[in-house]
């Protein structure tokens, strides 16, 4: 129920892409969306008005964080959460907002972090409700190293094996406890 995709470069399209900040209002990326359904779209968080505004944010973020200047440096995750078939329809938006505070409280930096939450309603053909949440993939910096630094980014942290293993064990479970009927785990 729940996807990641980690972000080197392009992230300010993908900003333009999530917030539907199109020109003529037409997707160019994905033919799905509907732009007669644009208005069901709605977000649960986000850090400016334009990409441009966004993108400043997710800057000053990844600024307060150690990093080194490489090329293959990732500067931006994002969690897709698709609505699930068995959640009743007077739930879906706890559902995303509660989907959203759990992936806050998986980050060590919190909801601080998280430059982006939107809501999809708009593709029409295929594609069910589903979240976009993006952040910027800061850990805290307990390796001595850095100094002056709270936070590096390593989104491989958040992001390796052992971590997603028990994922969507801790996403159903908070599911749970907040009285969301939904099942995300398989």
């Amino acid at each position: 129920m729940a996807r990641i995709e980690k972000y080197t470069t392009g992230i300010v399209g993908v900003i333009k892409h999530n917030i539907r900040e199109f020109k003529d209002g037409i997707c160019p990326t994905n033919s799905d969306v509907d732009p007669d359904k644009l208005s069901d779209n709605y977000f649960i968080m986000r850090r400016g008005d334009s990409a441009a505004e966004i993108e400043k944010y997710r800057k000053q973020m990844e600024a307060e964080c150690f990093h080194y200047k490489r090329k293959n440096i990732v500067h931006a995750n994002e969690v897709v959460c698709t609505l699930p078939a068995d959640c009743p329809p007077d739930q879906e938006r706890k559902f995303f907002e509660e989907s959203y505070k759990y992936i806050c409280s998986t980050l060590p930096m919190g909801e601080k972090c998280v430059f982006l939450a939107e809501v999809h309603a708009d593709e029409s053909k295929v594609g069910m409700k589903h979240m976009h949440v993006m952040y910027v993939p800061a850990v805290l910096n307990d390796t001595g190293k850095h100094e002056g630094y709270e936070y590096r980014l390593c989104s491989d942290q958040l992001t390796r094996r052992s971590v997603l293993l028990k994922w969507h064990d801790n996403y159903q479970s908070w599911l749970d406890q907040a009285g969301v009927n939904a099942t995300v785990k398989n």
